[in-house]
């Protein structure tokens, strides 16, 4: 019997894979990649292609923090600007706008 975490694990690899080219969806950089799922499966996000974007383990790590910020951060655009924003913000010592 495969684990719900086996079982993710195995679906983000065909994710990965699904991707004509991988890279992070903020920066390019195409290694090491890791999927993050805007919408955590706790609050009923789904493993739907719709709901993961592509992140190096940087970015993957601000998207982390701002979704535990704001739990309504379900579109990949949006996010890639969030993202973006706490990048300029971060060295003026200012929150996300």
């Amino acid at each position: 019997m495969m684990t719900p975490s086996g079982r993710r694990s195995r679906a983000n690899r065909a994710y990965k894979d699904s991707v004509i080219r991988p890279a992070c969806e903020v920066c390019g950089y195409n290694y090491d990649l890791t999927v993050h799922h805007m919408k955590q499966a706790c609050d009923g996000g789904s493993e739907s292609p719709a709901n993961k974007i592509l992140l190096c383990r940087n970015h993957h790590g601000i998207a982390d923090r701002l979704s535990r910020e704001d739990k309504r951060i379900w579109s990949r655009k949006r996010m890639v600007h969030l993202i973006r924003t706490w990048e300029r913000s971060a060295g003026q010592g200012q929150g996300v706008a």
